[in-house]
Order: structure tokens, then sequence, then C-alpha cells
């Protein structure tokens, strides 16, 4: 590494003059450093997707192309890489609007704290007594959502490209003011995955439309056999127990052929059973 170089700043007081440190920047150490931190971003991106989607973490905001996190998912992506959220404040305020209004709220300050508690990012955030969703709360609820925000904030200064690296906004939900769409969301698309790939054709005798266990009841009703149970053990057993759902294209066709065999089979029986009772009659 080469030596340390000073760099005298002129151009003011000699009483004030200032001394710069200039240290080289060693490339190769650099860009280890840089492979180390993606490679741990990209680790951290899979794991936050799967405890979003079992815990119902995100929400789609109208307008927006990507889902948002909620402060718990924010939080937990901290605890996984050993950080911790912390609120330094949080004070009441008053204020008169330009209006003339007189309203309140609350102002938080969080920081975010690594394993020997210093402080890698600082944020502030608000909640007023004049937004549209807290104009009839209690102040409780307005300092909890500025602490909220706050915290959502400091982890997001620190965090957010692993978040985006999952697919979801850098923007935590809390900082969005538009209406929600609140409900379980699917698996957003990774942005470092390769696209989905084509769906393959259904399976001879299913008509490609909703899923497989759909298709098969679809196909069950059209060929006559209405017995769940009978349905049931079929499949059980043309799956090797796996959910009609789970079959591959092998199972599902022997799933296919067996449930048209009982199908006949019965249609045969019911056949036979109306002969006989017709020979019967006649006699």
């Amino acid at each position: 590494m080469a030596a340390t170089e000073i760099v005298k700043v002129e151009g003011i007081p000699r009483e004030e003059e200032t001394e710069l440190t200039i240290v080289p920047i060693d490339v190769e150490q650099a860009d280890k450093r840089a492979v180390a931190e993606l490679e741990l971003a990209t680790r951290m991106s899979k794991r936050i997707i799967d405890v979003v989607k079992r815990a119902d973490l995100a929400v789609q905001i109208r307008g927006s192309q990507q889902s948002h996190l909620k402060v718990e998912a924010w939080v937990t992506l901290a605890r996984m890489m050993g950080l911790t959220p912390d609120i330094q404040e949080c004070r009441y305020e008053e204020r008169t609007t330009e209006s003339g209004d007189r309203i309140y709220g609350y102002i938080s300050i969080a920081r975010l704290l690594d394993q020997n508690s210093r402080a890698l990012s600082h944020s502030q955030a608000e909640c007023w007594s004049d937004e549209r969703n807290w104009a009839r709360r209690d102040r409780f609820q307005l300092a909890s959502m500025s602490q909220t925000r706050a915290i959502s904030k400091s982890c997001r200064n620190s965090l957010a490209h692993i978040v985006v690296f999952a697919g979801f906004s850098g923007t935590p939900a809390d900082e969005m003011t538009d209406d929600t769409i609140r409900g379980r969301l699917g698996e957003p698309e990774p942005a470092w995955e390769t696209p989905a790939p084509t769906p393959q054709a259904p399976a001879p005798g299913l008509n490609g439309r909703g899923s497989k266990f759909a298709q098969i009841m679809s196909l069950c009703e059209d060929i006559g056999l209405t017995e769940q149970k009978l349905i049931k053990d079929i499949a059980k057993k043309s799956g090797n127990g796996a959910k009609i759902n789970d079959m591959d294209e092998g199972q599902l066709k022997t799933l296919i052929g067996a449930l048209k065999s009982h199908a006949e089979a019965g249609n045969e029986q019911d056949n036979d059973v109306f002969e006989g009772t017709e020979a019967e009659g006649s006699k």
C-alpha cells in the first residue's frame, strides 16, 4: 500500500489551515469486499422472501408495481443481519398550519445499531393529526406510528439494497400514503433470477384450465365418475401418495387411465343390471 499523502488546503487564513489525509484505495481488497457483500445480500434476500410470504409482511399499494414491506419485515431483516433498531426519542409537538388550523403530532428519531452498539444509521419520522389516515386516532396511536416509521426508515437506510434484490420496493409500507390492498401476496419475481419457464402443455385428457386437481375433477364429471372416496383412492394409488397438484406428467397419465377404466367398468355393470331387469320384466 502506498504511503499516506498529506495535502494542505490553501486559500484560507493560515491559523485555520487544515490538513487532509488521502488514503489510497486497495482495489483488490475492495473487490473482494464487494463480492462478499453481494453474496451476503443475495442470500439474505432469498431468506426475506420466504419470511414475508409465510408471515404476510408485505402490502400492495395502488399505483405501485412492487409490494412494500411492513415494519416487522424490516426488523426481521435487521435481526438476521445482527442489527438492532432503537428509538432514541419520541416527542410531542403542536403546530399551526398555513390555514390557521391547530394540529398536533409526534416526531421520533431512531437508529440502527450493530452488535457493538455502534449506530449505522439515523432516521427521523413524524405522524400528525391532519394526515388523512390519522385524523381521528388517539394520540398514543400517532406516537406509535411515528416510531414505526422511524424504525422502518433506519433499517431501510442500511438494508434497502437487500430488499430491492428480493424484488420488493425499497420504500417501507408505512411511508406510503395511498390506499393499500391488504392480503397475502404471492412470491415476487426476484431481481437476480431468470424469467419463469413457459408452462408445459397439459397431460393428455385434461383441458389445461385451472389447477391439476380442478382439471381431474372436471374430467371425472365428464365421464360420470362422482364418488369422491373412490376418486381419492384411485388418485392415491396412481400417484404413490402424492397430491394431485403435485403429480408429474407420468402420474397424471396413470391417474387418468385408471379413472376412465373405473368409469367404463361402472357403465358396463349398469348396462348388465338394466338388461337383466328388462329381461325379467318381459317374462
